[in-house]
């Protein structure tokens, strides 16, 4: 229902019956996979391709990551490109890991007694008061609510998200980092579901295998009886293990 154009329709399609061989090819013909040498060749070409194609329009797009510390790790890496293109300006606010600036995307975790918003919602930060730990953030439906920062903890950058945040989400463009052990044919859905207009995948060549062999096997892979505690608490371990990562620089 979303897709304007009917060979993205199609290839949505594909993906649902577990033909992501036939859906990959088709749009590998449209230029719209992207395989880089490794992983993190394939988030910073998303990102640059992402920070050049959505200047002026960044609430019309949106990038999905299977893992928590692969969004914390793409949304820094937008950030630092908004801040290089003197897209966000004035004081910063950091509290822990998190840095916010007027201007960025944000994504709401928790609705709260304090901030009446659901769960997944995406809003832009339109004025950020440092000194009183305020920030006034417009929703994507036109609403602007207040948010203390300081007691608040149910705020992150909003430029990535996790498949599972995202599934109710509709956009223009989609950017999609596939392959890892969260990729199968439900997730592949949602991913391939949610732009109205363009669909641009990346990945690396281990992902992919030859002719897109092992990411399309993980497509095709149906895991719907797995339980949602289940993905809950590898997200949770595999985030612990990227902080220790970062904490000991490994």
């Amino acid at each position: 229902m979303r897709q304007k154009d009917a060979r993205d329709t199609a290839i949505v399609h594909l993906f649902a019956e577990g033909k992501a061989e036939e859906a990959l090819k088709q749009m590998a013909e449209r230029g719209l996979v992207h395989v880089a040498d490794d992983r993190a060749a394939a988030i910073k070409r998303l990102v640059s391709d992402w920070s050049w194609e959505e200047r002026g329009k960044r609430d019309r797009a949106l990038i999905f990551v299977g893992t928590r510390a692969e969004v914390a790790e793409v949304n820094e890496k937008c950030q630092e490109a908004r801040l290089h293109e003197r897209e966000l300006r004035g004081e910063k606010f950091s509290k822990g890991e998190l840095t916010l600036y007027h201007g960025d995307r944000v994504l709401f975790t928790k609705k709260t007694k304090q901030v009446q918003v659901e769960n997944g919602t995406l809003g832009t930060i339109v004025k950020l008061t440092p000194s009183k730990k305020i920030a006034a953030v417009k929703l994507d439906s036109g609403e602007i609510v207040q948010v203390p920062l300081k007691n608040y903890k149910y705020l992150q950058l909003g430029y990535a998200v996790t498949t599972h945040k995202g599934q109710g989400t509709t956009v223009d463009n989609s950017y999609i980092l596939a392959g890892g052990f969260m990729q199968d044919r439900e997730l592949t859905y949602v991913q391939a579901s949610r732009a109205r207009l363009a669909m641009h995948l990346y990945t690396d060549k281990f992902e992919a295998g030859d002719n897109f062999s092992r990411l399309a096997k993980q497509m095709n892979k149906s895991n719907e009886k797995i339980l949602a505690h289940e993905i809950i608490e590898q997200q949770n371990r595999e985030l612990k293990t990227e902080q220790l990562k970062r904490k000991f620089n490994i």
